[in-house]
């Protein structure tokens, strides 16, 4: 995810004015219709930082973040489910076959037990 980060900063701090442009287009403005947009986001919410902060993502803030937290293995597998069924619940991959009232519970039945 650091290394995405990073990809996203490159881009925005281009010497290439269509690369600048277009990345910061994606990123500020169409972060919803963007994939770089929306990798952006969602790297900046991980690390809780806001978007204009993203530079800060590297992996030295990746390690702290993954070592400052002691998980067991199924806390891990609960997270990475959680975390799938938020992408999925927030357009960022599509899945036909389950509809929003499903997603909710299963994400609500996740966190609660």
């Amino acid at each position: 995810m650091s290394r995405y980060a990073g990809f996203v900063v490159k881009c925005l701090n281009s010497s290439n004015q269509v690369v600048k442009s277009v990345a910061r287009h994606d990123v500020y403005f169409q972060r919803m219709h963007s994939t770089v947009g929306h990798n952006a986001q969602y790297c900046a919410s991980v690390f809780g930082v806001s978007l204009d902060r993203v530079a800060e993502i590297n992996k030295k803030a990746a390690w702290s973040l993954c070592n400052g937290v002691w998980m067991t293995h199924s806390d891990i597998y609960k997270v990475k489910v959680i975390s799938e069924l938020l992408c999925i619940r927030h357009s960022y991959v599509q899945l036909e076959c389950i509809n929003s009232e499903d997603i909710d519970f299963m994400i609500e039945f996740m966190c609660t037990d």
